[in-house]
This record gives structure tokens, C-alpha cells and sequence, in this order.
């Protein structure tokens, strides 16, 4: 966030998030995909490929959990593959890389 011009862009990106969460309000339960997508705009925002890698799975989680809640399965088929890409993901760039050196 060195740049005032990308912090003013995040803080929007982040403001329409929260604003989505108000005007579709179906509970505690909507939530998670904001948190889902909250945490994923912040991740997406940062230099470390670990962060986006780590989002990976907080996104497939929240929403996985929040698609499932309404029966949505085909959805939840989805966020399931994202939680496995990023487990791989995370294990190929993160883990095996640490164990190599």
C-alpha cells in the first residue's frame, strides 16, 4: 500500500464487500462470504504469494460453508476444489520448497 491511489482502490473494494453484506442481510449467516471475500481482496492486495495461497483455503472454507447452508451443492463442489488447489498449491510452493532446503 505505498501508493495512496491502490490503498483508496482496496478500501473500495472493501467498502462494496461490507455494503453487499448489508443489502443481502439473510442473517449471521451471510457473514461468511464477506469474511470469505474480505479476507481474499486483502490477500490478493500483498506481494506474498503465500498470503493468496493461504486465502485460497479461508475462501473455499467460508463460502464452502455458506453454500451448503442453502443446499447449494454444485457451488460447494467448487469451493471444494479450491481448498484441495490450495492445499496442493500451498504444499508444492510452501512446504516442499522449506523441505528441499
Amino acid at each position: 500500500f505505498s501508493n495512496k491511489g491502490y490503498f483508496f482502490l482496496f478500501l473500495f473494494f472493501e467498502i462494496i464487500i461490507t455494503i453487499n453484506c448489508i443489502l443481502t442481510w439473510q442473517g449471521y449467516i451471510s457473514l461468511l462470504p464477506t469474511i470469505g471475500s474480505m479476507i481474499r481482496v486483502y490477500c490478493l492486495w500483498q506481494t506474498n504469494m503465500k498470503l493468496v495461497r493461504l486465502s485460497g483455503l479461508t475462501t473455499g472454507v467460508l463460502y464452502g460453508l455458506y453454500y451448503s447452508y442453502y443446499d447449494a451443492w454444485f457451488l460447494v463442489i467448487g469451493d471444494i476444489l479450491l481448498f484441495i488447489i490450495s492445499i496442493l498449491s500451498i504444499y508444492r510452493y510452501d512446504i516442499r520448497k522449506e523441505n528441499v532446503k
